[in-house]
């Protein structure tokens, strides 16, 4: 599993690696914790690599760190954000970004662990509907469009922002590293059930 501690704070990114460490012990969990100073690094390794799990500092150098958030939901949409705070003053502009928790210091080993077993729960469930996606993707209609998400282009309407919209009106997002791909996969679909058409 990947994590990434995003925070100026060299004593709460130890701390946190600590209390991380402890739960992967006890639950027989292999993590891999990567450590980010500032959100210009974290941004740029978004743009590339997916985390399981971010713990952010939503205050860095000074600044709140929201801008940072909304890159990370820009490629990795269904990743687990758990936003870390001095007090309650962001917690509405988290949540509208689908934060998965907000903690606010000072935090103990209980609380993390906590956070971490509920972040499983829902990546166990994520995994699932992505082993049974893996599987309908062989059928060019079906598709992966971002993690823990797939859709039948023969249901859907049309990609607009960002987003599948499919026949009921439901809007499914697309991860933004793979929107080019499922752009052109729905145009070929849709080419080819005109053709069968004809």
């Amino acid at each position: 599993m990947k994590i990434a501690i995003v925070s100026e704070n060299r004593f709460e990114q130890k701390t946190l690696d600590e209390y991380i460490s402890s739960w992967a012990l006890k639950n027989i969990t292999c993590v891999n914790t990567m450590f980010f100073g500032s959100e210009e690094k974290f941004s740029m390794r978004a743009q590339t690599q997916d985390f399981d799990i971010v713990f952010m500092d939503i205050t860095i150098n000074g600044q709140n760190s929201f801008e940072t958030a909304r890159n990370l939901r820009k490629f990795n949409i269904n990743t687990p954000l758990i936003i870390i705070a001095e007090n309650s003053k962001y917690m509405t502009q988290a949540f509208s970004l689908h934060a998965f928790e907000y903690i606010i210091k000072p935090y103990d080993e209980k609380r993390i662990a906590q956070v971490l077993d509920d972040a499983i729960l829902l990546l166990g469930n994520v995994d699932k509907v992505t082993e049974l996606a893996d599987k309908l993707t062989r059928y060019q209609s079906f598709m992966i469009v971002s993690r823990g998400a797939v859709v039948i282009f023969d249901n859907t309407m049309e990609i607009a922002d960002s987003y599948c919209v499919i026949n009921n009106g439901d809007r499914v997002p697309v991860s933004r590293r793979k929107s080019k791909e499922v752009e052109q996969r729905y145009t070929d679909r849709q080419f080819i059930k005109t053709l069968s058409k004809v």
